[in-house]
């Protein structure tokens, strides 16, 4: 139910210093892939969440401002609790998310779903695969690195989750599950690797999914 989930969307740029952003360069900004993300959640079409159930952090907040807003969410769910996690950058502690993933476990949320979208990815993802491990049939998970391509980000996962949800998944079901939503993913990478042509360009999206048959987070404009 609407009114009883929630949902916390961090995006956070800490740009790495050796990016050339005066030559158009780097890392996407994490801070517009994740209010792109909050827009295409919230929107009539689909609403997943309602306006006041969403707590959208962006710019650069502090571990602090993520475990509060991550707190006070969880203490007002009983339906789903969702995290989305969008950074650029080196990931300096730790600790938050490690906080964030046992707020989420002690809650009431019947369903956790947790979007990652970051650098240091085998650490970062690691507290909620711990998560995972513990209640697995409370958790849906979707995860993936960042990467460059010659100083330019290809391929961002919170960009192509809302492109996703906004333009909707041809042959996918009615409601976007995570599992469409991961597919869809992939094939955007398998488009753009098509399209590049370049021998650098991994074959196949690095991606973390888990139950993501369980969770919707909006309705397919692509079906009849």
């Amino acid at each position: 139910m609407l009114a009883t989930s929630r949902a916390v969307l961090v995006g956070r740029d800490v740009p790495e210093p050796d990016v050339d952003y005066g030559s158009g360069r780097g890392w996407e900004s994490a801070e517009l892939a994740t209010t792109r993300l909050s827009q295409v959640l919230l929107s009539p079409g689909h609403q997943a969440f309602e306006m006041t159930s969403v707590a959208e952090l962006v710019g650069n907040p502090s571990p602090a401002e993520v475990i509060e807003a991550t707190r006070g969410a969880a203490a007002a769910v009983s339906d789903t609790l969702l995290f989305s996690y969008c950074a650029t950058g080196p990931i300096s502690d730790h600790s938050e998310l490690a906080t964030v993933a046992q707020i989420m476990r002690d809650s009431a949320a019947t369903r956790l779903v947790v979007l990652l979208d970051c650098s240091g990815f085998p650490s970062t993802v690691s507290h909620f695969l711990r998560l995972v491990d513990a209640q697995p049939d409370r958790v849906s998970l979707l995860a993936g690195a960042r990467s460059m391509l010659f100083t330019t980000e290809i391929d961002p996962l919170t960009s192509n989750i809302a492109e996703a949800i906004a333009v909707g998944v041809e042959g996918g079901p009615e409601a976007l599950d995570l599992a469409s939503l991961r597919d869809a993913v992939r094939a955007k990478h398998t488009e753009l690797r098509q399209a590049v042509e370049n021998e650098w360009l991994p074959g196949e999206k690095t991606l973390i999914s888990h139950a993501g048959d369980r969770v919707a987070l909006g309705i397919n404009p692509a079906r009849p």
